[in-house]
């Protein structure tokens, strides 16, 4: 039976597919790929110049692959078709059936392409190469010539895999000094009152993400604030969260001390994949690192539910290395479609190429003092 695309243009098309939807996403193991979490972030998030451009490909009745596109259109600027959340989330792709993506992307590109308005740009931001949707979609772009890759860059996206027998057992795989300080550090904050909670219901969800916010806000503060966070994110957070939080997808871990929540971490699962969004800690108890007690608190949930990997996230900060034990490698390209609109396309992006180039050649500690300047201004 052939693949049938169609285009969706309405949020209550994709509504429709959730069932579908989000089975994909617990097959793909893809926790940012849920309908839950995208549909929380259409809601809540984007700007006056997004327009939903989804494409569902059906197999008769069953659903068998989702790409919750939305097209960018700014003046001055090539229209881009993006993935939902992208920007708030890492590894937001397509979805399919395991073993059916080729054909898919076939459908998709050919839905794609006749989308209006016409996409001169398809954004994928933050992606695992594994799957390799951008060389499929290029490779099934129905013109003479396919779409060209610019800008491309990746980042590493250190892992947790959880084979042990359990948490214990895990735990004990750690290195000598590792485990000691672990153990000293937690028991200096259990011996300041620490308790350590996991949200269980909306009115304790709503408390922890307010905390949270806060948390998150104060740390970057003196940094040039936060990329990541933003009141829009906040209200989809929630909203994701209620929908999420009871069947443990959602998780948000705290730490308190005399009632005040001092470290807040937010976790999303799917498909025994547990990603970690971001978090926020009091500063104040910087010395006891209550960042990593909730990390390691998440990993030993984790193992509790049966789940097989923890995903950092991307970036290659320190203390992820500190637990991880894999890595990845997540991707962002633009494919550019040359068509009629080419040329112009390129002239568009000339600015951001060249600043691509200049980034690639200064330090990585240049970089960051740039990147926080950025941030200021």
């Amino acid at each position: 039976m052939a693949l049938v695309p169609t285009l969706i243009e309405d949020v209550r098309g994709l509504e429709d597919l959730r069932e579908g939807w989000d089975a994909l996403a617990v097959a793909a193991a893809r926790p940012y790929c849920a309908p839950a979490w995208m549909l929380a972030w259409w809601r809540h998030v984007p700007g006056p110049e997004a327009s939903l451009r989804a494409v569902a490909v059906h197999e008769g009745d069953e659903l068998v692959a989702l790409a919750p596109y939305f097209a960018e259109t700014r003046a001055g600027r090539p229209t881009r078709y993006r993935v939902l959340a992208a920007g708030t989330s890492h590894r937001v792709e397509p979805v399919a059936r395991p073993g059916r993506e080729r054909e898919a992307a076939e459908a998709i590109a050919g839905a794609l392409a006749s989308a209006a308005p016409r996409p001169a740009l398809v954004a994928f931001e933050t992606v695992d190469d594994r799957v390799g949707w951008a060389q499929l979609l290029a490779q099934a772009w129905p013109t003479s010539k396919p779409p060209v890759a610019l800008l491309r860059r990746t980042e590493p996206a250190p892992t947790v895999t959880l084979d042990a027998d359990d948490y214990a057992a895990w735990l004990q795989g750690k290195s000598r000094n590792f485990r000691s300080q672990a153990g000293r550090l937690r028991r200096r904050l259990e011996g300041k009152g620490a308790q350590f909670r996991l949200a269980g219901d909306d009115a304790e969800l709503e408390r922890g993400l307010a905390d949270f916010a806060r948390l998150h806000y104060a740390r970057w503060e003196d940094r040039g604030g936060t990329v990541a966070l933003t009141p829009a994110v906040e209200r989809m957070l929630l909203d994701a969260g209620k929908e999420l939080l009871a069947s443990g997808r959602l998780r948000l871990h705290t730490v308190e001390v005399d009632g005040e929540t001092i470290s807040a971490h937010l976790f999303v699962a799917a498909g025994g994949e547990v990603a970690y969004w971001n978090g926020g800690f009091d500063e104040r108890f910087a010395a006891e690192q209550p960042s990593m007690q909730a990390l390691l608190s998440a990993v030993e949930e984790a193992f509790a539910r049966g789940d097989r990997r923890v995903d950092l996230g991307g970036g290659g900060q320190a203390y992820k290395y500190r637990l991880a034990d894999g890595e990845d490698e997540v991707e962002s390209e633009l494919l550019a479609v040359r068509d009629r609109g080419y040329p112009l396309t390129r002239l568009q992006l000339a600015p951001s190429q060249a600043k691509a180039e200049l980034g690639r050649r200064l330090p990585e500690e240049t970089r960051d003092r740039l990147r926080q300047a950025l941030r200021r201004g």
